[in-house]
């Protein structure tokens, strides 16, 4: 087939040619080297194109390939064929066989829920759903299609380090969507938000054509922050559509939940609906037990709803021990006894209730505030007026608004303060993770709580100095309702003064706290008792903080905070306190 240079000059420069290709700039972000026909595709889609189509003239086997170049890469076959291109017909046996497999009907997408318990899943995660129905209703028989790193290190710091600087490869894989619901719902205790993605029948095919030479061929650097799961999807259904600019109108740091908005804000989503945890469905039949059903837990009571009770935490304990074959074996024998009295009893197990399921649209990522916050603060420190701003990458605060957000939770990072006053101006504080996970006690939560941080303060009562600061601490938490939480930490920090060691604070902490939200108001509270015994002066110091926040509408809050440090470690004042009015703003 004769192609004149014109033809060849605008195809390549066909936007939705450079989404099959996954360019960015001038360069693809595919690494690996199959992907590409041309030697020099990856940098040169003109040239790409033009080995393209000849590779298909020819019908050519590509080396190292059992197939024909069009059974390597039908969705570019496609591409062609729609604009007009003809090509000899090839037989592609293993491509028809898979997509036999796959008769989907609809696809979705699937966030699942933030995970402040492992600081590798934190900030959730997506990725798709095909569907053998039309209705999206989650059927663990479906696949899911996701794009994970690699990882050949336990997670820890070396993980996180090669993790933000892209060390791992990452790839597009399909599996069973059970095994995807075993991970998610039952190991971690995850929640799974599922919407169906409005595509055509056309771009399902098209969808399924690219996945087939992303799964086979294509292999990438995975980024933590920027190039990840959420990312990939993004430039996935990019080259799906053609016309969409999901990947390239993303954020620097690209959240899971964000690409949740940026498809909802395109009008390609549908409404949402929740597959609760494993823990949240022990937790809704706990609560359906009266308060004399829940003393005889421990007993040998075979009422119905009392079996169907310790048969879930049973269940919920074996999750725990999957890589323990002894102790999951132990669990089984205590297991089976409780099933066969709960046979015999003859009832059945009643649904969740649909007003249990609706009570968790609060829950809905979709409704969560944008990660990032502009605050703008004034008020005194130690009589003296103070000016604060401060602005933080993401991601939630645990007075922030916490609609489609973990409860009573911390997760901070990158975030940046500076105080001005009459006489100075410098950094307050330079962050570059703050975590605080509570997990209150219950029957499927041991209360193990903690809180984790590291960067840069300028800490009230300290020398006029920034110093950096690591701190960690574990403890208890419990929550006597849902919208009360205590919870106390015994840990370590140390503030490091690079000239001076003698003026370096290194020590214990002991962190008392109280978080309330109640449900009849938009005003939340922080209540913190906090006690620090520095070893390097054998003095004990301790404050007392009380910070108040009120959120306006889904994108501004104010709030007011006030903080008192008992026996200053560096100044000759017996306390020094601040009090600040602020007012926050998400973007």
């Amino acid at each position: 087939m004769n192609v004149s240079a014109a033809e060849v000059d605008d195809l390549s420069k066909d936007p939705t040619w450079l989404r099959l290709l996954h360019f960015e700039g001038s360069t693809s972000r595919v690494d690996s080297k199959d992907f590409f026909i041309h030697p020099k595709g990856h940098q040169n889609p003109k040239q790409e194109l033009l080995a393209t189509i000849q590779a298909f003239t020819q019908a050519r086997v590509l080396e190292n390939d059992r197939w024909s170049a069009a059974c390597a890469f039908p969705a570019r076959y496609q591409f062609l064929q729609e604009r007009g291109y003809v090509f000899p017909k090839v037989t592609c046996a293993e491509y028809d066989q898979w997509r036999k497999l796959l008769p989907i009907k609809s696809v979705s997408i699937v966030f699942s829920s933030y995970y402040p318990g492992n600081p590798a899943s934190i900030f959730g995660h997506t990725f798709l759903k095909l569907n053998f129905n039309e209705n999206h209703q989650s059927k663990l028989t479906d696949y899911a299609v996701s794009f994970s790193a690699r990882a050949t290190d336990p997670v820890g710091v070396i993980y996180a380090i090669k993790g933000l600087l892209g060390g791992y490869q990452g790839f597009y894989e399909i599996s069973p969507y059970y095994m995807k619901v075993n991970e998610y719902l039952h190991t971690e205790s995850r929640d799974l938000w599922e919407y169906p993605i409005l595509m055509s029948e056309t771009q399902m095919d098209r969808l399924l054509a690219h996945l087939w030479e992303l799964s086979k061929k294509a292999s990438y650097s995975y980024w933590f922050m920027s190039e990840n799961c959420s990312f990939q999807l993004l430039a996935l259904l990019d080259a799906t559509y053609g016309d969409t600019n999901f990947a390239k109108n993303a954020p620097t740091i690209v959240l899971p939940a964000r690409t949740l908005t940026l498809l909802n804000e395109a009008q390609k989503l549908g409404k949402g609906s929740i597959r609760p945890s494993f823990k949240k469905q022990l937790l809704y039949r706990y609560n359906l037990l009266s308060r004399d059903e829940k003393e005889t837990l421990s007993s040998n009571d075979t009422s119905a709803r009392v079996l169907d009770v310790k048969i879930a935490v049973v269940r919920y304990q074996q999750l725990s021990v999957n890589e323990k074959p002894q102790e999951r074996a132990k669990l089984t024998k205590e297991l089976l006894p409780l099933i066969q009295k709960r046979a015999a009893l003859g009832t059945k197990t009643p649904d969740f209730s649909q007003e249990w399921i609706n009570s968790m649209n609060a829950e809905d990522p979709l409704l969560a505030h944008d990660p990032h916050r502009l605050q703008l603060s004034s008020g005194s420190k130690n009589g003296q007026l103070l000016n604060r701003i401060e602005s933080r990458f993401g991601l939630h605060s645990p007075l922030d608004r916490e609609d489609g957000m973990p409860h009573h939770s911390e997760v901070n990072y990158f975030s940046i303060a500076i105080e001005y006053t009459k006489r100075d101006f410098y950094l307050q504080k330079f962050r570059i993770i703050d975590i605080l996970s509570l997990q209150p006690a219950n029957i499927a939560s041991s209360g193990f709580s903690w809180r984790a941080g590291a960067g840069a303060l300028r800490r009230l009562g300290y020398l006029n100095k920034t110093l950096p600061q690591v701190n960690f601490a574990g403890g208890y938490s419990l929550a006597p309702t849902q919208t009360l939480t205590l919870y106390a930490l015994l840990g370590a920090e140390s503030l490091i003064h690079l000239n001076k060691f003698k003026h370096t604070a290194i020590g214990n902490t002991l962190e008392l706290g109280l978080l309330i939200s109640p449900t009849w108001s938009r005003l939340r509270a922080h209540l913190l008792a906090y006690a620090f015994y520095d070893y390097t002066r054998a003095k004990t110091w301790s404050s007392l903080s009380l910070q108040t926040q009120y959120d306006l509408n889904h994108k501004w809050e104010i709030g007011l905070s006030g903080e008192t440090i008992f026996n200053t470690p560096y100044q000759l004042e017996k306390k020094s306190n601040q009090y600040l009015a602020m007012i926050n703003r998400h973007f």
